[in-house]
């Protein structure tokens, strides 16, 4: 599993949530807004913990994004979506095969 986050992953999981760094910073505790912009330049790199809260962040806006769709089209699951949520959970959580 990937411990850490590129600055532009960073900074594109902070704009697909409409927040600007400073509500990013209060979002996932940080006091100053200064550190928020320091990961997305790569002045500091994005510290393990905080990139594990943001991939299961991510992972938890593509189960709802995935089962929103699955809801409007009110079409079959298809083994290879249920697949593909499997794999993404299994690479967040460092889960088995």
């Amino acid at each position: 599993m990937k411990k850490t986050i590129t600055p532009a992953e960073f900074r594109a999981f902070r704009e697909s949530l409409g927040l600007n760094i400073q509500q990013m910073a209060e979002r996932y505790g940080y006091a100053h807004k200064s550190k928020i912009s320091n990961f997305e330049t790569g002045c500091l790199p994005v510290p393990a913990r905080l990139a594990s809260e943001i991939r299961k962040d991510m992972l938890l806006i593509r189960i709802d994004n995935m089962l929103s769709e699955m809801m409007d089209t009110k079409g079959p699951i298809t083994k290879a979506m249920l697949q593909s949520l499997i794999d993404d959970i299994r690479a967040v959580t460092g889960g088995a095969d």
